[in-house]
């Protein structure tokens, strides 16, 4: 069968209801698997099989809400939606040169005091030492993302900094990859209808994540690269095409 759809997240609805369709038909979550040609092909569909509540099995990467280059974007923007998210600041500061454990705690305990702690770490003054230049890039993007309410803004403004770009190239061979992620974190947040909806989605995708720890791999559907992993053990594939609007196709062993 192939359908046609107008957009990735109609596609990766349609697969998310052909998986319900074949679970109720009388196949196990095991016997099903999706398969696409990169990673990042996957992201709307995991956010959709979140929604949804199904489990899934990632074989091509970490899953996108649990990569280092996204949880680090997602700090500025738990920070600037809750300034009391001391775990938040702690990640947000220590992505800054020089800018280690004991520095990220000291700046904590001078902001967290404040009524407002991202004015007051917008206030802070010249630091000196070895953090000094970090600690001052640091103030300069808070002070940038404080008036911001979209999430995708606050996204871009991290992402597209020299800064954090130098980060990602210093930390990361596949550092274009991970840039395009960002891109694509981004383009995500400008559905949502408000910062707190954007992080309330990327939570359920997370509790999802936990709850499939207690569970086997037969109540998981398989989500995997083309040519990477194929197992007899999926009578049942889902197969995304790489193009924008193209649609899956379902192939069933007899």
């Amino acid at each position: 069968m192939v359908a046609h759809r107008t957009s990735v997240q109609d596609e990766a609805r349609f697969i998310v209801q052909r998986i319900a369709d074949l679970i109720t038909q009388g196949r196990a979550p095991g016997e099903i698997a999706v398969l696409y040609r990169a990673h990042h092909h996957s992201v709307d569909l995991q956010l959709a099989l979140a929604e949804a509540g199904v489990e899934f099995e990632l074989f091509s990467g970490a899953r996108f809400v649990e990569s280092a280059h996204v949880k680090d974007v997602l700090a500025f923007c738990r920070v600037r939606h809750n300034p009391r998210d001391e775990l938040a600041w702690n990640r947000a500061l220590r992505l800054f040169d020089r800018v280690g454990e004991a520095t990220a705690k000291r700046v904590w305990s001078a902001i967290g005091a404040e009524p407002d702690p991202l004015a007051a770490a917008v206030a802070l003054g010249p630091a000196t030492g070895a953090a000094a230049s970090g600690l001052a890039r640091f103030t300069r993007t808070i002070g940038a993302i404080a008036p911001m309410a979209r999430p995708e803004e606050i996204i871009l403004e991290v992402a597209r900094s020299d800064w954090y770009r130098d980060h990602l190239q210093r930390e990361y061979p596949n550092w274009r990859d991970r840039e395009a992620d960002l891109a694509r974190l981004a383009e995500l947040a400008t559905r949502a209808a408000s910062l707190d909806r954007f992080l309330g989605d990327l939570q359920l995708a997370e509790r999802v994540e936990a709850d499939e720890d207690l569970s086997g791999p037969a109540r998981r559907v398989a989500l995997s690269r083309l040519r990477q992993r194929y197992s007899p053990a999926w009578p049942a594939v889902l197969r995304r095409p790489p193009a924008r609007l193209a649609s899956p196709a379902r192939r069933a062993s007899p």
